[in-house]
């Protein structure tokens, strides 16, 4: 069986943790024979290759309209050379566009409605938050263009998923794509990458690296850390936890004014990292007790989640409600350091809370947010 990702609306960048990385490789693993279409202004001329997961990768010669007033506009509308006579090339029985916001997607449509027997998911990564219905050019730009274009992929896909709550709703409201054609589909964490059968030493010897007690309860946290992000608010807490054996892991980039911030606050029970590759953050969750997303959404979260350790988030008006599995998750409508010191105390005081929570993330959470799983859900191998 072959199937096609059609990555247009977004770039394509190998060695990277994104959804478009590890779902064709998943794929791989489950037996398919698995393209990748995408573009890379590197190669205006095109290239193909076989990555190091099996993929086929296909870059195309991509076109972008030059719109002068609307400068926007043409980041975003994309349309590559050779993407229709490559599908007639592949013949796939399964196509997956990551992100309909292209011109090619019309390109897909055109082709799926003249082979009726393809299989035609989309996915759908923007929301209220991300992308922002605000002013009316925009409103009327998303709504009618890319309104248009989902309307017409309706007509071949079995599918849209939206990869977060929000964006299942976004789907509805902004694209009109109709609630029986959406469902969710959650990004999760590469299970390849959690050594789970050796957590324990992995525990004790990142513990041994930072100077943490092995008895101690450690909390994690981290990525692109800005204000929005709150993990300043996340270390004022855990500071006022020190007396009672709670330490925080930190790793991740600083803007300038968090780093002026934070820095002087990196020591005794709070650790700073760096940076870490996103491959390289599994250990850091296996060694943790908790992790705590305290502000904006990123993909750590899943990530925490697929490794099998409970969480502290912010809740976005449900907009992230799927982190929870039945009790993994705690989600929190206010965020203040004094809301922080307080749930994070009593978790730590009540050991039948955290084992409640340490269950359902070991037994629940860890399969759902595992992508081998996502991969078989997003091509309805499940």
């Amino acid at each position: 069986m072959k199937i096609v990702h059609v990555i247009i609306a977004a770039v394509y960048k190998e060695g990277y943790g994104y959804q478009e990385n590890i779902l064709p490789a998943k794929h791989v693993e489950l037996g398919l024979d698995t393209y990748v279409v995408s573009f890379d202004k590197n190669y205006p001329e095109g290239r193909e290759y076989i990555n190091d997961d099996g993929v086929k990768v296909n870059l195309l010669p991509i076109n972008f309209p030059r719109i002068s007033n609307l400068r926007y506009v043409s980041a975003l509308v994309r349309k590559t050379s050779g993407l229709y006579a490559l599908l007639d090339r592949v013949t796939p029985d399964i196509i997956f566009i990551h992100g309909l916001q292209a011109l090619d997607s019309l390109t897909v449509y055109k082709w799926c409605k003249k082979h009726q027997t393809v299989k035609l998911y989309v996915d759908q990564h923007a929301d209220y938050y991300n992308t922002p219905i605000t002013k009316f050019t925009t409103r009327v730009y998303y709504k009618t263009v890319f309104g248009y274009i989902a309307k017409k992929l309706s007509k071949c896909a079995i599918k849209f998923w939206g990869v977060t709550p929000w964006r299942v709703d976004y789907l509805q409201k902004v694209y009109g794509v109709k609630p029986e054609k959406t469902d969710l589909l959650v990004m999760g964490g590469d299970e390849k990458l959690v050594d789970w059968e050796n957590r324990s030493n992995i525990r004790h010897n990142i513990r041994l690296k930072y100077d943490i007690p092995d008895d101690a309860f450690l909390v994690v946290s981290g990525g692109k850390i800005d204000q929005a992000k709150n993990i300043h608010l996340l270390i004022e807490a855990i500071s006022n936890l020190k007396e009672r054996n709670v330490y925080l892991l930190v790793f991740g980039s600083l803007t300038k004014d968090m780093s002026e911030y934070c820095t002087p606050l990196f020591k005794d029970n709070i650790k700073y990292v760096g940076w870490l590759d996103s491959k390289d953050v599994y250990p850091y969750f296996l060694a943790s007790d908790l992790a705590v997303f305290p502000g904006t959404h990123s993909v750590l979260w899943e990530q925490a989640m697929a490794s099998g350790i409970p969480g502290i988030f912010k809740d976005w008006d449900g907009g992230f409600s799927h982190i929870d599995c039945g009790g993994n998750a705690l989600l929190l409508k206010e965020i203040s350091v004094d809301i922080l010191t307080r749930e994070i105390d009593r978790i730590v005081n009540d050991l039948s809370i955290y084992n409640n929570m340490k269950y359902v993330a070991e037994n629940s959470a860890r399969k759902e947010f595992s992508y081998i799983e996502i991969a078989k859900k997003s091509i309805g191998m499940q």
